[in-house]
């Protein structure tokens, strides 16, 4: 929870010059990030957070550590001399080294804040983040318009016009992740929209170009997902519709004077910088490999320390030519101070995050449109000098990065349909929703042609009991005594058991079978392709008791529901009990009575009690046969696998 007050206070405070309001090498971020590690590393280090390993957000954060490892070395030996009306000025290398040191604490604070938040709680405090971001840049800009000399863009103590725009869009791409999800839906599509309000209002071309391409990405997403539409509810459509006019009155009015900056293209002091970077980049073989040294050219950092100044005309001499104080682009600072050696590490950080935003998939909204955002902002990167600069921004994004390599599909709160259910084929009377509840069932009875089954093929039994919200999938059957809670969200071609029970905002994903009398308690969340065995039982609850320690009865306030997640094409056998909070991997099969109390890896054939993997299984579902060299066969299928680190089996050849 200390990430709220930190952003206030970097929001409101400058974070660039020292603790007395002076000038110098040594800002308060430098020491606010230190502080932030130091008691991050103590706070978490008997914490399993810090023992996770996804691979992708190690790979990246240690591309870009090895990144300011080598820019460090390559200021040993290097001098740095700029010039201004004349008069020389020789950089010392603490100038270069401090904003080092400022990116890596940046990148560390960043992720050890997010390794700190709870899995339980990823969606409510990025909700609540991005809120506070949103409140926070609409009083800067408020307040910046009684200023003394009025500013026209937003600009905040995270960052200025030019670069908060990347903050701004990963608010809007949290705020939409979280609608899909059905998270807080009216107050995350109002903030969301606030927040592309205020991105319009810093002014950036960039920005605005990033926020149309995430828009267009994540349409496209949405609708490849399943072809359909996003349905709202009448008074969250008036809310969104009045609220997007609002905003776009209030940026039509406070903005008439950037909107014509918006559509200009020209800007003739960063042309003369880019050609200054890459003439001196590419001025021998040398140099194009490993650069001229960091802050050979641009020792931007000394400029805003008041070593010296730029020119009237914003430029500075440098020994390559003119160039402004910094570079404006990562990718051309990177290469023409470090080379091609610097812009390949820059590199792996950008493949990482646009094959984690491709690979992302809709069954987990919130990952896939944070993804989509951070992938979008590398492009930003091409026109300001991003991670290396702006370092509460850095923070932020390296938190952003973080949280959406660990946030897993939604298992806490009601948030809507995870999977899509929207049904094809509408009938006259209803206008093609889906039934919700036994009176949305009884007038799909009603509107049916004789002899169709009621609810767009949706096959309902008489004695089940379907209560109110609950959405089912087109192809479904749900048979006698079933019972459904409200939120329960059921997939298509589902087939529910007689007298299984299902909780509320459980989330059945598509061509499940849960069998008779099967218990899924809340907040589960089974993806596509699950079998769930007669009387199986996903638990919800790690210390069940009936009473308080005063002998009060527990009430839903005194205990916190766990969830059981069951991945892609798994199987729990007859009367296995899954103990909350497990997760059951890809394809795996948990044996009839087992009991399983821990996380289960993908294709394990789990047996015993407590359940112990004894084999591996493929995705027919029979027992896979040792091939060599650490490579398994299916019998049946002929598929290949192998055995890729302990625990882990990966699909290597299909049939």
């Amino acid at each position: 929870m200390g990430l709220f007050p930190l952003v206030t206070l970097l929001s409101l405070v400058t974070s660039t010059t020292e603790f007395d309001g002076s000038l110098g090498p040594y800002p308060r971020f430098l020491w606010a990030g230190a502080v932030v590690v130091v008691v991050g590393v103590v706070a978490l280090a008997r914490s399993p957070s810090l023992r996770e390993r996804p691979p992708p957000l190690w790979l990246a954060t240690g591309a870009f550590v090895a990144l300011l490892g080598y820019a460090a070395l390559r200021t040993l030996g290097e001098t740095r001399v700029v010039s201004v009306a004349g008069t020389p000025y020789d950089i010392a290398a603490i100038w270069v080294l401090i904003p080092l040191l400022e990116a890596f604490l940046a990148l560390a604070a960043g992720v050890l804040m997010a390794l700190a938040v709870p899995p339980a709680w990823a969606r409510p405090h990025l909700f609540l983040l991005s809120g506070l971001i949103v409140v926070l840049s609409a009083v800067a800009f408020l307040r910046a318009q009684y200023d003394d000399e009025p500013s026209s863009r937003l600009f905040s103590g995270l960052g200025g016009a030019a670069v908060l725009h990347v903050l701004l869009l990963l608010c809007v791409a949290t705020l939409c992740g979280l609608a899909w999800e059905g998270f807080r839906r009216v107050a995350s599509l109002g903030l969301g929209v606030a927040a592309a309000g205020l991105l319009v209002a810093t002014g950036s071309r960039a920005g605005v170009g990033c926020l149309v391409l995430f828009a267009v990405v994540l349409v496209g997403r949405r609708i490849q997902a399943g072809g359909q539409r996003v349905r709202l509810a009448r008074r969250t459509a008036l809310v969104l519709g009045l609220g997007t006019a609002l905003v776009a009155v209030l940026v039509a009015f406070l903005l008439r004077g950037q909107l014509l900056r918006l559509v200009s293209l020209s800007d003739p002091l960063r042309e003369q910088n880019a050609t200054t970077g890459l003439a001196a980049a590419t001025s021998s073989v040398g140099r194009i490999l490993v650069g001229v040294g960091q802050g050979g050219i641009w020792p931007w950092f000394a400029a805003e320390g008041g070593v010296y100044a730029a020119d009237p005309n914003g430029f500075v001499q440098t020994p390559y030519g003119d160039a402004l104080t910094n570079p404006h682009s990562l990718y051309l600072g990177t290469f023409a101070e470090l080379g091609l050696v610097g812009l390949a590490l820059v590199g792996v950080l950008v493949a990482v995050v646009v094959r984690a935003a491709w690979r992302a998939r809709t069954a987990n909204p919130l990952r896939l449109s944070i993804l989509t955002a951070l992938a979008v902002n590398l492009l930003a990167f091409l026109v300001d000098y991003y991670l290396l600069k702006s370092f509460p921004l850095a923070m932020l994004w390296w938190f952003w990065l973080a949280m959406a390599f660990r946030l897993e599909p939604p298992t806490e709160q009601a948030i809507g349909p995870v999977v899509p259910t929207l049904a094809a084929s509408p009938t006259p009377r209803t206008g093609g929703q889906r039934p919700r509840g036994p009176h949305d069932l009884a007038r799909y009875a009603e509107a049916a042609p004789r002899g169709q089954e009621p609810g767009m093929n949706v096959r309902i039994a008489g004695s089940a009991d379907i209560d109110d919200d609950v959405e089912i999938g087109d192809g479904s059957s749900v048979w006698h005594l079933v019972h459904v809670r409200g939120g329960a969200r059921i997939g298509r071609n589902v087939v529910v058991g007689r007298g299984a029970y299902i909780g509320s905002d459980v989330h059945v994903g598509d061509n499940c079978k849960i069998q008779n009398y099967a218990l899924v308690y809340e907040p589960a969340v089974l993806e596509d392709g699950v079998f769930v065995g007669p009387a199986a039982v996903l638990t919800n609850d790690t210390y069940p008791r009936a009473v308080n320690p005063d002998g009060s009865a527990k009430s839903a306030a005194d205990w916190h529901p766990v969830g059981v997640t069951l991945r892609e094409g798994c199987s729990v056998g007859a009367r296995a009990v899954c103990v909350a909070p497990v997760t059951v991997g890809r394809w795996a099969v948990i044996a009839a009575g087992a009991v399983v109390v821990k996380n289960v890896p993908d294709y394990a054939l789990m047996i015993g009690v407590p359940a112990r993997r004894v084999g591996w299984v493929g995705r027919v579902g029979q027992a896979l046969v040792p091939d060599g060299g650490g490579h398994w066969r299916c019998p049946i299928s002929g598929e290949v696998y192998r055995e890729t680190g302990p625990e882990k089996l990966e699909l290597q050849e299909s049939a």
